[in-house]
Order: C-alpha cells, then structure tokens, then sequence
C-alpha cells in the first residue's frame, strides 16, 4: 500500500527497522532477513544513498547527514545478515563513495543548518560513534572475504598488507571502545562494555579470515609462521570472549544484554574459531609431530594441543547449557561435541618418535562420515 519500490521520504529508513525487526522475529529463520536486506539495500541504492550527499544540490545539509548514518546502519545489517546465511553481502563497497558519519550528537544537528558542525574527536563518546568503528572493521573484513573467495588466489604480500590496514584500525580505536577485562571495566555501562566486544570480536574474526588458510597450506614453512601465530591467538581470544560474556550475563553479572551474543547471528563467530582450533590440533597431529623434535619442542605442542583442546570443551560446555534457546544453539553445542570428538582422538593417538615422516589417515583423523558429518552440522 505504501508503493516501497519506489523509494519516498523515509522508505529507506523504515525498510531498515523492518529488516531488523524481522532479524528478532525470526531467529530461527536465514531467508527472510536476506531477502528483505536485499530489497532495502537495492531501492537504497536506486534513492542514491550509496552516494555521497554532497553531489545532490537539493539535499539539505541535514537530510544528507541522516542518510550517512542510515547507510552505515543498512551497512551493518548487510554485512551481519550475509554472514548468517552464507551469502555475500549486496552492498559492493567500490561502487560505494559516501563519507562516514561525523561524530556528532543529537544536539549538534539542526534542520535547518547550511554547514555542518566539524566533528567531535574519536574520544567523546557519541551515540553514532560505535557504528562508525564497528563499520571501519566490517568494511576491512568484507575485503578480506572477497579476497578469499576470489578464484585468482590471495599472494602474500597482499595478506600482509591486510594484515597491517587490520592493524592501523585497531590502533584508531579510541581508548573508551578498545577492548579490555571486565575487571577494568567495572565502572562501565553494559552497553559500553557490549559495545567494546562487539568491535573486537569482529576484529579477531577478521584476523581468523585472513591467516587461517596457512594453518594447512605451507604449514612447516617457516615463512608463514606469522599467519598460523596470528589465527590461533586471534581464535583463542574469540572464545576466550565467548567465556567471560557469557559469565557476565549470569545473574549478578555486568552484562544485561548478553544473550545478544548467543543468537545466531553471531554464533557463526564462535563456532568457526572452535573448528580452527581443532583444525590445529589435527594439523599438529598429522605434520608438526612428525619432524624430527627435541624432547622440549615435543612436550611443547603436547602441552599446547590441551590447552586447544580445553578451549574447545569449555565452548561445548557453554553452548551445551544454551542448547534449549535455539536450534542454533542447539546445532552449535552438537558441532562443538564432534569437535570434542576429533581433539580427543588426536590426544590420544598423536604421533610419537616412532612414526614414521608420512601422515596416517587412519592413525591420525576420524574417519570420512564423521569428517563429513562434521561439515554438514556446521554449515
């Protein structure tokens, strides 16, 4: 009735609510958030919101203003919602040139204003500066999965100097959204302390996406020792995230929005650093095991595949007690119990100074239908 499809004042704007309000109606359901966030983000697109303001003379300064921010928002939803069906975002970021919103408060804005105000340092907390961050991180990590998924191949130097501009962005975070222990933080908000999380979690995740091919590929070049370093520490701080957030929303605790964080939106996050966790240990396993070790090299990575494998039985243990909040959840705790699996296997039957050089299937690995079986629960 109201003729959507041919974008008015504040279709665009509507479009986004209903987008994520049908993201907390359905929980259970992938299809319904893609389809709609297409939708929003093609007729934004046709309305021009993927342009710059400044190009449209008869746009206020204060409408233009607001469809920054809108465009950051539908951004957001974009790039949240693709993950959580994997698919790719609609939104192509080198069609895109508007500017990012100005950190600038309510207050500051004035529809009638012919300029706008310049904008408040990084340092004073405004409503629309966790969005300007948090955007800053997403766009790095959409490059690095375009990259990825490209069929021409990724060369190294290319990952390290995404690795840097990864780097540079962390380093910008101001100091009130950089992450730090909930001890720190006891004077802080919930919304604060969600808001930190949510920056570093999709920051360490970026990291897990951009090294995480050389935990297999070229694993006893030394070269690449850097990546296979970078993923496993940036995997392990995602759990380690998982863990204390999820303390933190137990009665009494600091968090009063935890919950958020164990939807399915961001499940994928915490599943995916599991498995790269047993990933390591298989690939311990299979090739770090088998060289030629010193005995203190050897008990290394022995003591190092349990303290993997205790990161992955306490993420089991977690999603274990959410199992009956979703079928997400659900999925999630019987993926992390095959994982429990794998690990277990590998603990108890790693390579020893008597292998030989060349990696056992039979010795070392589960075999193909739980192999299999463990794909298809995680997809």
């Amino acid at each position: 009735m109201s003729g959507y499809t041919s974008p008015g004042r504040y279709t665009i704007e509507t479009l986004t609510l209903n987008v994520a309000m049908e993201i907390l109606r359905s929980p259970e359901n992938h299809r319904s958030p893609s389809v709609l966030i297409s939708l929003a983000t093609r007729l934004a697109i046709q309305a021009g919101y993927h342009r710059d303001p400044k190009y449209y003379a008869n746009i206020s300064v204060f409408d233009g203003e607001m469809r920054r921010r809108v465009w950051t928002y539908l951004s957001l939803l974009d790039y949240y919602v693709s993950i959580q069906a994997g698919l790719p975002p609609t939104i192509i970021r080198d069609q895109c040139d508007i500017e990012e919103p100005r950190n600038l408060t309510d207050d500051d804005l004035i529809p009638t204003a012919t300029v706008l105000p310049p904008s408040r340092p990084l340092s004073e907390k405004t409503a629309v500066l966790f969005p300007i961050i948090l955007k800053r991180v997403l766009v790095a990590d959409a490059e690095i999965i375009g990259k990825n998924c490209s069929g021409k191949g990724l060369p190294y130097d290319e990952v390290l100097r995404m690795d840097g501009h990864l780097q540079a962005i962390s380093a910008s975070i101001p100091p009130q959204l950089r992450i730090r222990s909930l001890g720190e933080a006891i004077a802080d908000s919930p919304s604060t302390i969600t808001e930190r999380y949510n920056i570093d979690l999709i920051y360490q995740k970026s990291l897990c996406d951009l090294h995480r091919r050389y935990l297999v590929q070229h694993r006893l070049d030394p070269a690449y020792e850097y990546s296979r370093k970078v993923c496993i520490a940036a995997a392990k701080a995602v759990l380690q995230h998982q863990s204390d957030i999820f303390e933190a929303g137990s009665a009494g605790g600091q968090l009063s929005f935890a919950s958020f964080f164990f939807t399915p939106i961001v499940a994928v996050h915490f599943r995916s650093a599991a498995m790269l966790l047993c990933l390591e240990i298989s690939c311990q396993s299979r090739f770090d095991l088998k060289q030629h070790l010193s005995p203190e090299q050897r008990q290394a990575i022995l003591d190092q595949r349990k303290d993997l494998s205790n990161e992955i039985e306490r993420a089991h243990s977690i999603w274990d007690q959410l199992r009956h909040q979703s079928k997400e959840a659900s999925k999630t705790a019987d993926a992390l119990q095959i994982m429990l699996t794998v690990t277990n296997h590998h603990l108890q039957h790693g390579a020893t100074p008597q292998q030989t050089q060349q990696p056992s299937w039979s010795q070392t690995s589960i075999n193909r239908t739980d192999t299999t079986q463990s794909y298809s629960q995680l997809a």
